[in-house]
């Protein structure tokens, strides 16, 4: 309990995870793959063994505090947590400035102006300002210390790309710094990944930050088109995710229906799903859990070109 000790304890499980994390940047072929991204029963993982991996987002703590703070608020409902997540693991940012002050961001084009003002409003933080007229972008930001404090909490723990948990375990250290300084509890960091599935809306939070839906013509048909979704990451230590995001999907439908590939530009990383029997296996998940942003257009108009080549989405009921 004595707040000193607690932050010795974290700073030695921080440097360990540190240490961990870089191993696995150096070494790739340690990585998670997605024919071993659960370790068997009564064995340790070999591939990130002081890391642990968790398959379902606990947002138990973030509740109380939402309560405590917002007793006459609604709360928010699981599965646009969920879509947060995703959609903050692809372009929300820590920002940690020489100047000592802390704060969480994104930054969005001013089509999505509406999407980034309903977010704030259902989370009840952060502030909305205009980030550049010459690019047409505005900027959510959370920097009030309490807002700071319950977005740790929702973040914590739920986790899914390793690089965002390593700058999150930066960003945490500093926070209780902070709190620790102010004679205030620390947030115990919450050492594992979260492993997200199809019967969540991470996968569309993810999209909406990361992910496109593309259909061209033919060059030899014009009246043909070729049917393309989408996922980039950068770094190999994420390729393993895409790997795993992947395999879902050919789990689900025992079919390899994409492929992981690098990308043109050096160490980036593309999950391609090809074609229109394929693309048309997607359709259940994203009418289940919709989109948000102006990607939200791009799938309709996809999905209608599929359903105009003559697909037929699978009876696949989501609960």
């Amino acid at each position: 309990k004595n707040p000193i000790n607690r932050l010795v304890v974290y700073m030695l499980e921080n440097h360990n995870l540190l240490n961990q994390l870089s191993k696995l940047y150096n070494n790739p072929s340690k990585m998670l793959n997605m024919n071993n991204m659960i370790p068997a029963e009564g064995e340790e993982s070999n591939n990130m063994s002081n890391i642990k991996q968790e398959s379902n987002f606990n947002f138990y703590l973030y509740y109380n505090e939402f309560k405590k703070r917002f007793p006459n608020k609604k709360v928010p409902n699981k599965e646009f947590l969920e879509w947060f997540m995703g959609f903050f693991e692809g372009d929300g940012s820590f920002n940690m400035p020489k100047r000592g002050d802390l704060n969480m961001l994104m930054t969005q084009s001013n089509e999505d102006l509406k999407m980034l003002n309903m977010m704030k409003n259902t989370l009840n933080m952060g502030n909305m300002i205009m980030q550049s007229k010459k690019d047409n972008t505005s900027r959510w930001m959370v920097g009030n210390r309490k807002d700071i404090y319950m977005l740790t909490l929702l973040l914590n723990g739920n986790l899914v790309l390793p690089t965002k948990l390593f700058k999150f375990n930066m960003f945490l250290s500093k926070l209780n710094y902070k709190l620790m300084m102010n004679n205030e509890s620390i947030i115990d960091y919450k050492n594992n990944l979260m492993l997200p599935s199809l019967e969540d809306a991470w996968m569309s939070g993810f999209t909406d930050a990361e992910g496109s839906f593309s259909c061209s013509m033919l060059s030899n048909n014009t009246s043909s088109y070729r049917m393309r979704y989408m996922l980039t990451q950068k770094y190999i230590m994420n390729k393993s995710m895409l790997d795993y995001m992947l395999n879902l999907w050919c789990m689900k439908y025992d079919n390899k229906i994409g492929s992981v590939t690098p990308h043109s530009m050096k160490d980036v990383w593309e999950m391609r799903i090809n074609g229109l029997k394929n693309c048309m296996l997607m359709l259940p998940y994203f009418d289940r859990y919709k989109l948000k942003t102006k990607k939200e257009m791009s799938y309709n108009k996809f999905k209608n070109r599929c359903r105009r080549e003559g697909g037929t989405p699978p009876a696949i009921k989501y609960d």
